[in-house]
């Protein structure tokens, strides 16, 4: 199976990495097991609108699987819908499947990869950096069927904020620095959660949140701001977790 891309090939030669994988196995009515990193919520919103007009212009389609606890073992949702087969699936979310520290996803695709294979399944798997990292730690050998992995780490730039992707680079370097000089600081901890939300880098964003609301004692106005994260990624009962921590604590 084939690596990862090499970092200093342009976001084009990239996307076209995918593309050209997937032409090929609806051509030959094939499976096709891609993994698209990206950093970025925005970045990945871009790629896949992009990869999604290079495919609809070749006369195929894309459909787009969020997966939740309800169904999280992918391989089984795709085989009781056989339709699916004649185009591209977006699938996204590994981390929200459910199960013990969210593994119950990759354990089932780990489980039931064949059928991805056997099913003629053509998908793009959208994960985030941390997600990429899980795949080959808990589904090992649903790793090793993967066609190819695809890096998009682009972070993007900030208009509204009057920042180029330089500038914004270097601000997003400056807050990472004041929180690794003072971890404890709470309020350093939300600029740069805040800032990461911007960014559409979510994970890393909720994982700011999460410690400066656990340092300053869960008081509401964090909570609420945690909580409309939540409900950004599509994660409404934690949100709603959150919110009565917040209450019961004031």
């Amino acid at each position: 199976m084939a690596g990862r891309t090499e970092p200093n090939q342009t976001l084009k030669a990239r996307l076209a990495l995918l593309q050209d994988e997937l032409t090929l196995a609806l051509r030959w009515d094939s499976s096709c097991i891609l993994i698209a990193v990206t950093r970025s919520e925005i970045t990945r919103r871009k790629v896949a609108t992009m990869l999604r007009r290079a495919i609809e212009k070749q006369g195929s389609h894309i459909r787009t699987m969020a997966i939740t606890a309800e169904n999280a073992d992918i391989a089984l949702t795709l085989r009781a819908h056989p339709e699916w087969t004649d185009g591209v699936i977006y699938i996204h979310g590994l981390r929200w499947g459910g199960g013990r520290g969210g593994r119950y996803a990759y354990h089932a695709l780990n489980m039931h990869r064949e059928y991805l294979v056997e099913g003629r399944i053509r998908c793009v798997f959208w994960v985030s950096e941390h997600e990429s990292r899980q795949i080959p730690r808990l589904a090992p050998d649903f790793w090793a069927f993967r066609h190819k992995v695809v890096d998009f780490p682009e972070l993007p730039s900030l208009p509204r904020m009057g920042k180029d992707r330089r500038e914004t680079i270097r601000t997003l370097t400056r807050l990472e620095q004041a929180v690794r000089n003072d971890p404890g600081s709470t309020r350093k901890l939300l600029v740069l959660g805040r800032y990461l939300r911007d960014l559409g880098c979510l994970e890393e964003a909720l994982k700011h949140y999460q410690k400066a609301l656990r340092l300053a004692g869960r008081p509401k106005p964090y909570a609420v701001e945690l909580a409309a994260l939540y409900r950004t990624i599509g994660q409404e009962n934690l949100a709603q977790q959150v919110l009565k921590k917040a209450v019961v604590q004031t």
